[in-house]
Formats: C-alpha cells, structure tokens, sequence
C-alpha cells in the first residue's frame, strides 16, 4: 500500500508540470513616422511586434500611453514649445483610438500559442493621423508612447516598449495674388487695389518683392502698361495706403516683410495712376512677378 501511494504522488506530480510553462515576450515596433508636414492631413501604417519563446497558451493585451499629452483625447507632438496634433488607433477606419481602454480608448487583445511552435510572432497593425492643421515652426516634432504587453492568463508575460512618433516641418511658402484693374482712365489720377495671399510656416520669417513688370526699359519705380499704338501708362505700386511708400524686388530696402502664422496672410497692393498723361483709347496691361524669399 505505501508504494501505491507513492507511485500515484509521482504520477501527480509529472502530469502537473506543463501548466507552470508560460511565455517570455518581447514587444518591438516601426515607430510612426508621419514625415514631412505642409499643412494637410498624413496618415502612417506601422507595426507592433510581439515575440515570444515558451509553451503553453496565454491571453494577452497590448496598451498603449497617452504620450507627452498626457491625454488620448489629443496625443501632441512637440518641439520646444510648439506642437502638432495627431493619434494613433487600432483599425485602419481612424476610429478606434489606441489607449488603455480609458476615456473611451481601445486597446487589442488575443492569444499566445507556444510549443509547438517553440517561438511566434505576433504582428500587431499601428495606425497614426496627423490631421490637417496650421503649420508650426519648422523643425522635428516627437512624442514617445509606450506599450504595454501584459498576460491575463497562462503566467506572466509582462513586457514594454517605447513607440517613436516623429513629422518634420520644413521652412515653406506659397503665394498668390488677384489682378489690379484700375477701371477707366480719364486723365485725372486714378488708384486701384491688389491682394497677394501667402501662406508660411508658423515662425517662418518672409520677404515679397514686386518686379518691375514686362514693359521694355521699366523699373520699379517707374512702371508703364502698354497699349495700342505704343502708347504707354505709367502706373506705380505701394505697400501702403497713402501711396507713399514704393514697394520694389530688393529684399530689406523696399520689399515687404514679415512672419508666418501657418496660416493665410494677406497683404493689399496699392496702384496709383498719375494724372494728365495724353494716351490714346484702348486696353493697357502689364505683368507684375510676386516673389516671396523666406
């Protein structure tokens, strides 16, 4: 009877060894790396890796933090003092943000199957948005989120690691202007209004010259529009409302100058006719270059 009884202790114990095997995990990831920002909306599909070695089975879920922001609701990368706004989700629709199952974040869940195979990876998509938004100061924006892989079953798999989140914001400009049509000239001084519209990166420090037009001999200071016959208009271009200030192509002495917002600037072009100048009836025209140095 007493070997009996210690025969069938043994047997207990082999048959309970395998439930102690667990896996051992290791998280690995692409990062997100939105690249260059202008302004419109980027979107980036990246990766989670989950490598594990063991036997057994065990359930899992894989949490990500709110980053810098502190808040899942805006995650936020930032340089210096300036941020962009962006998030990372869990499905490739944009509308399950990827958190801690907090504040109304998601998080994805599933099940390690080891031994065999003796190891598995796991790949898990990362989606990230960078919505359309003003653009900020140029320069590297980062977060860092971390991700969490814990086990609810099977033993402990515990295991972190960080996510880089990079955009770049290059220096960037862009300008448009609307046609300066002075109406009828009847020989007594007649004033016209222009608009340019630029667009420069938050911080982006900017200059706009106006040149000197097409007409043959023409400076920007004395400008003409052609007409039939050879007959010429002169005409002059200012930068501000009384019409004293001559606005040129030389940046720091007569141009216009100012900083990016990241979003839309508008500067007005003030035109002035003299008066008393004997040409014959048609159509006068010129052509004025707009360039923005930044």
């Amino acid at each position: 009877m007493i070997r009996a009884i210690g025969l069938a202790g043994l047997l207990l114990i082999l048959a309970s060894a395998p439930a102690h095997a667990a896996a051992t995990c290791t998280l690995s990831s692409t990062g997100v790396v939105f690249g260059a920002f202008s302004g419109s909306a980027l979107t980036f599909s990246g990766t989670v890796t989950i490598h594990c070695t063991g036997s057994g089975t065990s359930n899992y879920n894989l949490k990500l933090s709110a980053g810098g922001s502190g808040t899942y609701s805006a995650r936020r990368m930032s340089n210096g003092a300036n941020n962009l706004t962006y998030n990372l989700y869990q499905d490739a629709a944009f509308s399950q943000i990827w958190g801690d199952g907090t504040g109304g974040t998601f998080f994805p869940s599933g099940q390690i199957k080891l031994s065999p195979p003796p190891s598995v990876d796991i790949i898990v998509p990362i989606y990230g948005s960078l919505p359309a938004q003003a653009t900020p100061a140029p320069g590297t924006y980062s977060d860092s989120v971390v991700a969490t892989l814990t086990c609810t079953s099977g033993g402990a798999c515990t295991t972190t690691t960080t996510i880089p989140i990079t955009a770049s914001v290059q220096p960037s400009c862009t300008i448009s202007a609307t046609n300066l049509n002075f109406g009828n000239y009847a020989r007594a001084q007649l004033d016209g209004l222009s608009t340019i519209q630029l667009n420069c990166a938050n911080a982006t420090t900017w200059n706009v010259g106006l040149n000197a037009g097409v007409f043959p001999g023409a400076t920007v200071t004395t400008r003409s529009m052609a007409g039939p016959s050879a007959f010429q208009l002169n005409y002059s271009l200012f930068s501000n409302p009384a019409r004293s200030i001559n606005w040129g192509n030389t940046v720091g002495t007569d141009t216009v100058s100012g900083t990016g917002t990241g979003a839309s600037q508008t500067l007005n072009v003030y035109g002035r006719i003299p008066a008393a100048q004997n040409v014959g009836p048609g159509s006068y025209v010129d052509t004025i270059v707009a360039t923005i140095t930044f």
